[in-house]
């Protein structure tokens, strides 16, 4: 642990180092610590990082346009450059910020099926597309942290027998019960494959093409933590993280956040699907539908 005064970190490193230990216990808080120290240390070499004064933080004020990459396409011109000019020549007057939505390598649901978070879909562009617009416009990324698609090299490793993902995914026997579990889903929880160490039932709360990653090993918190940096040092500024498993049920950390979590004031614009409607999004718009039209029954008719 540096005691450089003139080290940025070190006024977090007690927190840090306590919050580790609650985690995953004291005997490896400190190697975990050193390691995800190193590793802020190269975003802060990488990029300028300093406090939002309140003035220039998300208020009511502000509007976010939430979009697929590709909602909007010109002939064969990379739709992120494309969604550029389009902010640029309409919406630069309306928008304060962009929330694209996942543009990576995915295999199903509509890009929330990873494949390599370090990457963008080719078919989209690249990260010099999304680097223009984080120049003009206050961009948010998705953060879909709490699982892979099973084409990715972290669940594809896992099943070949890799010791790099031996404890990286949810795991249980078939015979837990796990009817407690409330999901808006009907596909098994538990996912039966055949690994290079035999058979195992693995946890897919949404499909069995998306495979839910271990928080209770900590190399899954440090990958993440290098993605969700890597998306800062991208251009980044503001994250809509996805739900994950935790080692542990209402934790320090969750129960603080809670705590000091303001007010969501943030105003989202979305672009109708159409553009992802090719690629299988019929279905997941009429449930959306139905889901609507389910609570508008439900709310309470105003007095004549």
């Amino acid at each position: 642990m540096s005691n450089d005064a003139s080290d940025p970190l070190r006024r977090f490193t007690p927190e840090l180092l306590d919050h580790l230990a609650f985690i995953y216990g004291p005997a490896a808080a400190d190697g975990l610590l050193e390691r995800l120290l190193a590793r802020l240390r190269r975003t802060l070499e990488r990029c300028t990082l300093h406090r939002i004064p309140p003035e220039l933080r998300l208020s009511e004020h502000d509007a976010l346009l939430i979009t697929y990459p590709d909602q909007v396409t010109l002939g064969g011109e990379p739709p992120l450059r494309t969604l550029g000019r389009l902010l640029d020549e309409h919406l630069a007057d309306v928008v304060s910020g962009v929330h694209l939505l996942p543009f990576y390598p995915w295999t199903s649901d509509d890009g929330f099926s990873v494949v390599d978070y370090r990457r963008v879909d080719e078919d989209l562009g690249d990260w010099s597309d999304v680097t223009v617009l984080s120049g003009r416009y206050r961009l948010a990324f998705d953060a879909v942290i709490n699982h892979v698609s099973a084409a990715s090299e972290a669940f594809q490793g896992y099943l070949h027998g890799d010791e790099r993902y031996a404890e990286h995914f949810v795991t249980l026997d078939p015979h837990t019960d796990v009817s407690a579990v409330v999901r808006p889903r009907t596909t098994p929880l538990l996912t039966r494959l055949e690994t290079a160490r035999g058979e195992r039932f693995v946890w897919t709360t949404f499909s069995s093409d998306q495979i839910d990653l271990n928080y209770a090993s900590p190399e899954v918190l440090l990958d993440v933590i290098d993605v969700i940096l890597t998306y800062v040092e991208r251009g980044a500024r503001i994250l809509r993280p996805r739900c994950s498993h935790l080692p542990l049920e209402g934790s320090r950390q969750q129960q603080r956040a809670s705590a000091a979590d303001p007010p969501d004031h943030q105003a989202a614009a979305q672009l109708p699907r159409g553009g992802r409607a090719r690629r299988g999004t019929a279905d997941r718009d009429q449930r959306a539908a139905r889901r609507e039209r389910r609570l508008l029954r439900r709310r309470p008719r105003r007095s004549p």
